[in-house]
């Protein structure tokens, strides 16, 4: 708005309406770390104020459902502020951006990596998390059918990694011991992926 001034007063207001296109999300919550030819793998963002749709875009071949409709592409114009992606063979990005009748606002992107073999069997490691809530040091047991390599990490709610263990198994029962004395309180989520197996479960820290 702006008025004009001199010494016999200031004139009546001239106004001009200005909109904002929509904010960048402020971060996507869901996995970083999948398996090739993974599906139905949740990611979501906060909604954002005056935006009517959301373009999610995905690595290369994979889709998007919004829970009604499958992309035909890698990408997908939604009302939705949460989806499912099925993965392909390629790693890449998950991204989203606000629209509405100004344009698009900026991407928010989240890096995808792979971890594991496209025939992991998910969920199948029974799985002994202690102390919970954990403080300082959180013990992770489970039997293994074999000896194999072993990936244990830790990731926050916006999927950001924040820990990982590298390490093996043997056959029968393994317990591992991991420092969590860095880590703010909150909950996180707890990745394993051993031999062809893989559990993700939530663990809470204190």
């Amino acid at each position: 708005r702006v008025s004009a001034s001199n010494g016999c007063g200031s004139s009546a207001l001239r106004s001009l309406t200005v909109r904002a296109i929509s904010a960048t999300p402020v971060a996507i919550t869901g996995a970083t770390f999948v398996c090739a030819n993974q599906q139905s793998v949740p990611y979501s963002i906060a909604p954002l104020a005056g935006t009517n749709s959301y373009t999610w875009t995905c690595p290369t071949n994979a889709r998007i459902s919004d829970g009604i409709v499958i992309s035909t592409s890698t990408t997908l114009l939604t009302l939705a502020t949460a989806v499912t992606v099925n993965f392909a063979a390629a790693t890449g990005s998950v991204r989203v951006r606000g629209n509405n009748a100004c344009g698009s606002g900026n991407y928010r992107t989240l890096a995808i990596s792979f971890v594991c073999r496209d025939n992991l069997n998910l969920n199948t490691l029974a799985v002994n998390c202690y102390p919970q809530p954990a403080s300082g040091i959180l013990n992770v047991s489970f039997n293994a059918t074999e000896e194999s390599s072993c990936i244990i990490s830790i990731s926050d709610i916006t999927g950001k990694k924040v820990q990982q263990l590298n390490s093996s198994t043997e056959a029968g029962n393994n317990i591992f011991t991991l420092d969590i004395s860095s880590l703010a309180a909150g909950l996180y989520m707890m990745e394993i992926v051993n031999s062809n197996e893989k559990i993700i479960q939530k663990i809470v820290v204190e």
